[in-house]
């Protein structure tokens, strides 16, 4: 640029243009890291606006941003700034309380620069909103069943399963839990116990169920002893009664009656003629 007077003197100068922004803020959600979340339940999902230079300090509001699904909750934004990478922060707290799928989207020219560059309209990733709680299956032997041993397993239609054995009923958070496996109790010392089952599902709804009381294992084999004559010696062709008791701490001793072929004589011409049980 120059100036130029009547007697043809020159003034020359030049103007620098500066500070021209074309360039519009980009925008991205971040949204939980679990494809899923609870119910009921809060959680924090995150607009970040970036730009060279620098972007409007008017704070977003719940009101501003589309929700896909009317059963959510979204509160007011706090707003973090970072002068060096030179990005807002826009932090929501929302819940849900249906099942379905959720998604954030911020409307274009919500978001603007100093030179009113306007954010274009940015949408997350869906979020899947879970309100129901795994199903376990328990299978365990009859507990009126006297068995020398059995066998408790379960199962969950998702997710994972975990278990805690006690002789303790209580089936809840404040139990100690392990890695799932099938259980075979065999020893009469495990007669009162219990296993509480815990499935949690990928929103972290959770069940827990108790197994019924583990009862009736025996593994002690009946006891018998013999009663004969008092006389050592009996007379031959007579009839004489000998008893056989058998015995057992826990269970019945089966009721189905011995036969005469089932005892061992040590004398060939000795003869049982008949054998009679009684419980």
């Amino acid at each position: 640029m120059y100036v130029q007077d009547k007697a043809w003197n020159t003034w020359s100068c030049s103007i620098t243009v500066s500070n021209i922004d074309k360039t519009v803020p980009v925008c991205t959600w971040w949204t939980p890291s679990a494809a899923y979340v609870r119910s009921g339940t809060a959680w924090t999902v995150v607009l970040t606006c970036t730009d060279g230079v620098w972007i409007s300090t008017n704070a977003l509001s719940a009101s501003d941003i589309t929700l896909s699904n009317a059963y959510v909750i979204l509160s007011n934004a706090s707003v973090g700034w970072s002068a060096t990478s030179r990005t807002f922060t826009f932090t929501y707290t929302w819940k849900a309380w249906s099942n379905g799928t959720v998604t954030f989207t911020l409307p274009a020219n919500k978001v603007y620069d100093t030179a009113n560059n306007a954010a274009a309209t940015k949408t997350s990733s869906a979020v899947t909103v879970d309100t129901t709680a795994p199903t376990i299956t328990i299978t365990q032997a009859n507990a009126s069943d006297w068995k020398t041993s059995k066998t408790v397993s379960a199962s969950a239609n998702e997710w994972t399963l975990t278990m805690s054995e006690w002789t303790s009923t209580t089936c809840d958070s404040s139990r100690t839990f392990t890695t799932y496996a099938s259980k075979t109790y065999s020893s009469e010392s495990d007669n009162g116990k219990y296993i509480c089952y815990r499935a949690v599902d990928a929103a972290w709804n959770t069940t827990y169920k108790l197994s019924a009381k583990v009862e009736k294992i025996d593994t002690t084999k009946p006891s018998c002893t013999w009663w004969s004559p008092s006389p050592t010696y009996v007379k031959a062709w007579a009839t004489w009664s000998i008893t056989i008791t058998c015995v057992d701490n826990w269970a019945w001793v089966s009721t189905t009656s011995l036969g005469t072929w089932d005892f061992t004589l040590s004398v060939a011409n000795l003869k049982i003629n008949s054998v009679t049980a009684w419980g």
